[in-house]
């Protein structure tokens, strides 16, 4: 069973070991998995399934038009490539009292006893 780890050529470079892993990983289970990179994705023909692994939503639909299954598929790659959307997404979909957003405290220059002071004043 053939599956595609599809990246920017130079991340692809830069995730060697991470593709070796996918391809030791996968002969244990009968995927032969194959990096290619994106600027040859159409000339390819259809694995089983994709790992999309660049930031563009192109990549992910030009498989599920063919009804590949797509691992990042067009919508988390739209959603997931933008903070905002993706707290929107997050928001709109999770119920209020399981989400909330870490607040941050910048203490450049502190002592225990500040950070200490700085942690109760933000009630945690």
């Amino acid at each position: 069973m053939d599956a595609y780890l599809i990246y920017e050529r130079e991340e692809g470079e830069k995730n060697r070991g991470f593709i070796e892993m996918f391809r030791r990983e996968g002969m244990r289970y009968g995927i032969s998995f194959l990096f290619v990179p994106k600027e040859r994705y159409k000339e390819m023909p259809f694995p089983v399934f994709v790992l999309n692994r660049t930031r563009d939503k192109e990549v992910s639909l030009w498989y599920e038009k063919e009804n590949v299954p797509v691992f990042h598929d067009s919508t988390v790659v739209e959603i997931g490539n933008d903070k905002w959307r993706t707290y929107s997404y997050l928001k709109k979909h999770m119920d209020e009292n399981s989400f909330s957003l870490p607040d941050t405290i910048y203490l450049p220059k502190f002592r225990n006893e500040d950070l200490y002071e700085a942690v109760i004043r933000a009630g945690w």
